[in-house]
């Protein structure tokens, strides 16, 4: 088996950060992989401690084959800092595991990890692994595996020859905003993550699960997941850059298995249940909600359009 990097992007969230390594170094499989951290230099002072805790931190990690740290002396920016540990890898590896510094995972999640990357590699149908499922998917899957058009970044897996490679996908993400048809298509199939999109292209920002997921949408790929969540992500305290605080997330239960068994079927397959499942997830309980943030999404897609027409 091939055993491939763990790379965590971080600046200041010490106690976040050692709960996750503490939570790999448990993982089977620990001693064989590389643990790639990348520490971003704090851009004001009220990052300053939490940076520091973690810089004096860094060099006990112990557990692991290598543990390479990628320390900047001026700030990058977490978008930076995470593409700075993919080139690293890429000059090793063929594949990446990446995961924020918020995720604890459980112990099988290297082995999971590990074994779908080697097996789906050259399969175009999947565009990336994942070990969180959410518990909205919880009990759909009867072969151990489950493919979502959704992709998620809480412990994703990707190859060093994905395709379509970063750039490309934004460039189809932006064309299909031109293109009414398949905004439409975007939007019934998963509407939260449209308006993120949108959101997204309107801030001139890239996020990574928003893009992976419209080109699922769009080109008919998934992303592979354990039938039981690997992980749970104690981000959404507030102390995130993109997340709102939803604190029942910390609390989800997750495998406790040290290894990952085998599924009965390795054949993709998106029934309608998990399709459902999906759109549910977009969903607002308070309908009043949902249509306000349809108003807003629709207003920024038409000044999107406009504003493109004119350009």
């Amino acid at each position: 088996m091939t055993y491939y990097p763990v790379t965590i992007p971080t600046l200041n969230r010490y106690e976040h950060l050692r709960r996750c390594v503490e939570s790999l170094v448990r993982n089977t499989h620990a001693d064989k992989t590389e643990l790639v951290i990348g520490l971003d230099f704090p851009p004001s002072p009220k990052y300053e401690e939490g940076y520091r805790r973690i810089k004096a931190y860094l060099p006990t990690i112990t557990g692991f084959r290598k543990v390479t740290v990628i320390e900047h002396d001026h700030n990058v920016g977490a978008y930076s800092n995470g593409s700075k540990l993919k080139e690293y890898v890429y000059k090793h590896y063929d594949a990446v595991i990446y995961s924020e510094d918020d995720n604890e995972f459980a112990p099988c999640f290297l082995d999971f990890m590990n074994k779908m990357l080697a097996h789906y590699k050259d399969d175009r149908r999947v565009a990336s692994v994942s070990g969180y499922l959410h518990p909205e998917f919880h009990g759909i899957s009867t072969t151990g595996l489950l493919f979502t058009k959704e992709s998620n970044g809480w412990g994703i897996g990707t190859w060093r020859d994905e395709l379509p490679d970063e750039d490309e996908r934004y460039r189809i993400v932006y064309s299909m905003l031109g293109n009414w048809r398949l905004s439409w298509k975007s939007f019934t199939t998963y509407p939260a993550v449209f308006r993120m999109l949108v959101k997204m292209v309107s801030t001139k920002r890239r996020w990574g699960d928003t893009s992976r997921t419209q080109i699922n949408i769009l080109q008919g790929s998934y992303q592979v997941r354990p039938a039981v969540s690997l992980c749970r992500n104690w981000g959404n305290d507030g102390s995130g850059v993109n997340c709102s605080v939803v604190n029942a997330l910390a609390e989800q239960p997750i495998s406790e298995a040290t290894t990952f068994d085998e599924p009965t079927s390795w054949e993709p397959y998106y029934p309608e249940s998990v399709a459902r499942a999906t759109f549910r997830l977009t969903w607002p309980k308070n309908n009043l909600k949902f249509v306000g943030k349809l108003i807003i999404t629709a207003v920024l897609y038409l000044k999107y359009r406009l504003k493109s027409m004119r350009s």
